[in-house]
C-alpha cells in the first residue's frame, strides 16, 4: 500500500532543515526515528526506499531475538522463535511502515539480549556494558513505552538477581541522564496530548484503542497480525483458541524451565500492564506501540513448542 497519513507526515517532518528535526511537539514520539529518517531520506524520498529503513530494523530484530535466546544456550528454541518472528504478520506489517515502531522493537530486543547476558555472566564485560548503556539510551529516544522495558528488567532483578541491582541501576542512570535534555519537549507533548484528548474525541479514538478491548486485541494481533473479520464472533472464537494454545505452551514450559519462563513472562507482561495503566492518564495505548515486546511473545511460544 502507499503511504498513509502518518507516514506521509513522517516524511515531511524528516525532510525539514536539520536544526528543526527535533521540533515535533505534536508528534508524540521521541526524535530518534526522525533523525534516522532525515539522513535516510537524503538518498531518496520514494516509498520503496523509505520502507527499507524499518525493513532492515525488522530483519535485525529477528537476529537479536536469536542472540537473546542463545544466551540461555538453546539453539533449537532460538531457531523456532526466529522463524515465528520472521513469519509473523504483525512483525512483517510494521517492518514496512515508515514510523518508529520497528525501531523500538529492534532496540528493546537488543536491550533484553544484553540484559540476559548481564545477569548470566559473573564478570563485567566493559564492551557489553557500554553497549547496553547506549542501547537503552537510544531506546529512550525511540518510543515513550521503552522505559517499561527497563522496569520489567528491574522486576526480574528484584526477584532473582538482587546482588546485581546496584550495578544495573548505575548503568541505567547514565542512560537516563542523557535523556534529560529531551524532558521539556516531552512535557510539552504531554500537555498537547491531554488538550487534544479532552477537546477532540475522534483524535483520542485514532491514537488509542479503547481500554475495555485493548488487552485481548493486543494478544489477537500478536498472533494474527493486522487482519480483521466482519464477523467478530469468529474473530473472538479464533483468538480464544489461540489463547488456550498459548496458555498450554506456557504451562508446559513452566513445569520444566520455571525460572526462564517467569523471566520472559515478566519481559512480556510488565510493559503491557504499565502501558495499560498509563493510558488512564495519557490515552496512547495501541497494539502497534507494544510491538517492542512481540519478540518476547514468540520467545515464550518457542520454549513451549521445543
Amino acid at each position: 500500500q502507499s503511504f498513509w497519513l502518518d507516514e506521509a507526515i513522517q516524511v515531511l517532518e524528516s525532510t525539514v532543515p536539520f536544526s528543526k528535526v527535533w521540533q515535533i511537539p505534536a508528534d508524540f514520539h521521541p526524535p530518534l526515528f526522525h533523525y534516522l529518517a532525515y539522513f535516510w531520506l537524503k538518498v531518496s524520498t520514494v516509498e520503496w526506499w523509505a520502507r527499507l529503513l524499518p525493513l532492515f530494523l525488522g530483519l535485525f530484530s529477528i537476529y537479536l531475538l536469536y542472540r537473546e535466546i542463545r544466551e540461555i544456550g538453546n539453539k533449537k528454541t532460538a531457531y523456532i522463535a526466529s522463524l515465528l518472528l520472521a513469519t509473523s504478520g504483525f512483525h512483517i506489517y510494521y517492518s514496512q511502515e515508515f514510523r518508529p515502531y520497528m525501531l523500538s522493537c529492534f532496540l528493546a530486543t537488543a536491550s533484553y539480549w544484553l540484559f540476559i547476558r548481564f545477569i548470566r555472566n559473573n564478570k563485567t564485560d566493559k564492551t557489553y556494558k557500554w553497549l547496553g548503556i547506549m542501547v537503552n539510551l537510544l531506546g529512550l529516544y525511540s518510543l515513550y513505552y521503552f522505559p517499561f522495558v527497563l522496569v520489567s528488567q528491574l522486576v526480574v532483578l528484584m526477584i532473582f538477581y538482587r546482588s546485581k541491582i546496584i550495578v544495573w541501576l548505575k548503568n541505567i542512570t547514565l542512560s537516563l541522564l542523557f535523556f534529560l535534555p529531551w524532558l521539556p519537549m516531552l512535557l510539552r507533548q504531554l500537555e498537547i496530548g491531554r488538550d487534544w484528548a479532552s477537546q477532540f474525541g475522534v483524535w483520542k479514538e485514532s491514537v488509542s484503542t479503547p481500554l475495555f478491548k485493548v488487552l485481548p486485541l493486543i494478544f489477537a494481533k500478536f498472533w494474527l497480525g493486522n487482519i480483521s473479520f466482519e464477523n467478530k464472533i469468529v474473530y473472538a472464537f479464533l483468538a480464544l483458541i489461540l489463547l488456550g494454545f498459548f496458555s498450554l505452551l506456557v504451562y508446559m514450559t513452566w513445569q520444566r524451565e520455571r525460572k526462564i519462563t517467569q523471566t520472559i513472562l515478566i519481559f512480556l507482561f510488565v510493559p503491557i500492564f504499565l502501558a495499560f495503566l498509563s493510558s488512564f492518564f495519557v490515552p496512547t495505548i495501541a497494539p502497534k506501540r507494544l510491538l517492542l515486546v512481540l519478540p518476547q511473545f514468540f520467545f515464550l511460544i518457542s520454549l513451549g513448542v521445543n
